[in-house]
């Protein structure tokens, strides 16, 4: 392969590799980003079923709480549960109180077990105006303290006197819970009194195990630190911390699969979730999945949109086989993008080749078999050519007609096969002396020759042709019937033109007519000799 051939063969092979790059590329981003997009939108499901089920939980709660607070004897004791506590000074009451607290766990305590078997309640809190625990039926040794401070929705509905429901962070439980105020009414004709408000909860652990077994989902919920400092009770958060996670200030609340979501946070780059609202492809023992977080909103952030998420929820699938899938299309679009280099590159080399081919064929075509310069097929395209171009741009062509003298006689004295090494070393001493790429030496006939000299004047012109004739004698081939001398020698005719207005359609056939006068000139006044038209 030629050497501007096989630059242009490198060229083109860059430009395809560029391209088969781009390709890959291109299918490489555009499969992850649809990856990206399945697992964003399984991600978007599973927010969506979450808070369909926290919605429907806490729907739940209220309920409980109403069924509740609608038994007679459950809203009479607590009626007098308050005026004891209000009697006895506030707070936790005395003797009164704490007795009528007695018996109002009796009684709700009845249900209670049921409660918390069948219907998953794990808290049932009666709370006094504004928030006074009165009592925690799950935890009946703790009562009188405070929560106003803590338990938005409770403060609201004793304020509002009506429902409220959602997410929310106790002294020791977080969880979902549903409120209702409490009415007392002394019989069918009295005017009802709000008492205070009883409230029923479950955890985010009894929900998330319920959503993993009909998803297939894994969950974890971490409160922010600063939250959870701000609602648990000092003491039980310090011993919390000692056997939950803590990661980038955010607290383990809740997991369906504690051990693998330390994992993930631990070593992978899943942390970076928290406090977002993303999807990630994370990678935990050579196994990935597909981990989505959205924020965990409470009842405040619940009413006020403007409120900052009190901590994250993540949740997270296995993503095997859509991470498997990604890789096959990946490796079939490398293997396309080979196979169609390696096509491309086959045909385009067997395209140069064939080019190179055909151009070396025209090439032969067009010399003389003897001698390797032009024959006078290629002479005459050749002349046209520059005929044409020096009448266009009216500029000087000069041509040389030359003969070897006497060659016949040569060839009969020393044989054929001499006579052709003797035009051979003719043409190498011509070829030698005419050293401008535009100059054109043809072999014209036999031992006649003719060089084409572009932008050349006469003066020019028959130095050069001087400089030929030179050269071959004194190359001193012999020629003993050469009547002149004993070496070959040559003649030469020269015909130069510039056009002009005056010459311009003068026609090709009349410059080599000129220059075939002047060697016929030559060849009259004995050969060996340069002869101007």
């Amino acid at each position: 392969m030629r050497k501007d051939k096989k630059n242009i063969f490198l060229f083109v092979t860059l430009v395809i590799l560029i391209f088969d790059g781009l390709f890959v590329w291109t299918n490489y981003t555009a499969s992850k980003d649809a990856l990206h997009e399945t697992l964003s939108q399984r991600g978007e499901q599973l927010r969506h079923a979450y808070q369909i089920t926290l919605d429907q939980l806490s729907s739940f709660m209220l309920q409980t709480a109403t069924y509740i607070a609608n038994d007679q004897e459950v809203t009479t004791l607590f009626h007098q549960g308050k005026v004891a506590v209000e009697a006895e000074g506030g707070g936790p009451g005395g003797e009164t109180a704490a007795e009528i607290r007695s018996q109002l766990y009796a009684v709700v305590e009845r249900g209670w077990q049921a409660l918390r078997k069948d219907f998953k309640v794990r808290q049932l809190h009666f709370h006094l105006p504004i928030d006074i625990s009165f009592l925690r039926v799950h935890k009946p040794e703790k009562f009188g303290d405070d929560l106003s401070e803590i338990r938005h929705s409770v403060v609201a509905t004793n304020t509002e006197q009506i429902p409220s429901s959602g997410f929310e962070s106790g002294r020791v439980y977080a969880g979902i819970r549903g409120v209702v105020p409490v009415f007392y009414r002394e019989n069918v004709f009295a005017d009802r009194h709000h008492v205070g408000a009883l409230e029923a909860g479950t955890s985010f652990n009894l929900m998330l195990d319920d959503l993993k077994s009909v998803l297939n989902a894994e969950f974890a919920v971490l409160m922010t630190m600063a939250h959870a400092e701000e609602t648990m009770w000092p003491d039980f958060l310090k011993d919390y911390v000692k056997t939950k996670l803590v990661i980038k200030n955010h607290l383990l609340e809740a997991s369906t699969n504690e051990q693998q979501i330390n994992n993930m946070l631990n070593q992978t780059n899943a942390s970076q979730l928290l406090g977002d609202m993303a999807t990630k492809l994370i990678l935990v023992n050579n196994k990935a999945y597909a981990m989505t977080s959205f924020p965990l909103i409470d009842y405040l952030g619940s009413v006020d949109p403007e409120r900052n998420p009190i901590g994250t929820i993540l949740v997270w699938t296995p993503a095997d086989d859509e991470l498997a899938e990604f890789h096959r299309s990946n490796q079939f679009n490398i293997l396309l993008a080979i196979l169609g280099f390696l096509v491309v590159e086959s045909l385009l080399y067997w395209a140069i080749r064939i080019e190179s081919r055909l151009k070396v064929q025209q090439e032969i075509a067009l010399r003389d078999g003897l001698t390797g310069v032009y024959n006078r097929r290629a002479f005459d395209e050749r002349y046209k050519e520059e005929f044409f171009r020096s009448k266009r741009e009216q500029d000087d062509l000069s041509i040389l007609m030359i003969d070897i003298d006497y060659f016949k006689i040569y060839n009969d004295h020393y044989g054929h096969l001499a006579g052709d090494d003797c035009i051979r070393r003719v043409v190498d001493i011509l070829r030698k002396n005419i050293k401008r790429s535009g100059d054109v030496l043809a072999r014209y006939g036999g031992e006649e020759f003719v060089v084409i000299l572009p932008a050349t004047d006469e003066h020019s012109a028959f130095r050069i042709a001087e400089q030929l004739r030179v050269q071959v004698a004194d190359a001193k081939i012999m020629h003993e019937e050469n009547k002149n001398s004993d070496v070959v020698t040559i003649s030469c005719g020269v015909a130069s033109f510039k056009f002009d207005n005056v010459q311009a359609d003068i026609p090709p056939e009349a410059l080599l007519g000129e220059a075939d006068k002047a060697l016929y000139k030559a060849k009259n006044q004995g050969r060996n000799t340069v002869c101007i038209a």
